[in-house]
């Protein structure tokens, strides 16, 4: 090989003088999309456990009968394949509190063969009490509910038998048991959870 054909060849792998550093070594820029964005806002911001508050306000101020008619309606609506199918039976002539707690905010459901009832009384069989963001981590499956179990977030007072009925059948709820509108808004809301976490 003569001697310029050596230095086109030196040149060639140095890139016309330009030495080129391997490709390992360098690091590649965080890419920084609008969904890092939201996620990086929602984890500063935490929107649903600041919207929780005013809401819960609003659901306090209602009369009863106004709660009564929005509780029912959501849980009917959102359980109806659970209902058809039977899964529910167990609570037939039982009743379950559902407290929120540092809300003063608190449901009495009971199951009467077809549909959810809220009654209109104090006591229950056994009361299932937690913060709303506990409940809306259990709802949305974001967290294990054994683990709010035992991390104290959900507390089971009174029949324990029938709170854990209940807790397994949220465990064991599939999306796919839902309307569609429900398993899509609960995948959302699994979703921003997670975040906010």
């Amino acid at each position: 090989m003569s001697a310029a054909q050596t230095i086109n060849s030196d040149e060639a792998k140095m890139g016309n003088g330009l030495a080129t550093k391997p490709s390992e070594g360098v690091k590649k820029a965080p890419v920084n999309t609008i969904a890092d964005k939201l996620m990086r806002f929602a984890k500063k911001i935490k929107p649903l456990q600041r919207a929780s508050k005013p809401a819960l306000s609003v659901l306090h101020a209602a009369p009863f009968p106004v709660q009564k008619k929005l509780i029912e309606s959501l849980l009917n609506d959102a359980l109806i394949t659970l209902i058809d199918d039977g899964e529910l039976d167990f609570l037939q002539e039982k009743s379950c509190a559902i407290r929120l707690e540092h809300s003063n905010l608190s449901w009495v459901l009971s199951f009467d063969g077809a549909r959810l009832c809220v009654l209109n009384q104090a006591d229950s069989d056994v009361c299932i009490s937690a913060t709303s963001v506990g409940f809306l981590k259990l709802m949305s499956q974001s967290v294990d509910p054994d683990t709010l179990f035992f991390e104290r977030e959900l507390l089971i007072e009174g029949d324990t038998a029938l709170g854990l009925n209940i807790k397994n059948l949220l465990d064991a709820l599939d999306y796919d048991e839902l309307p569609k509108r429900w398993a899509k808004a609960l995948s959302s809301l699994r979703y921003v959870l997670k975040q906010e976490l």
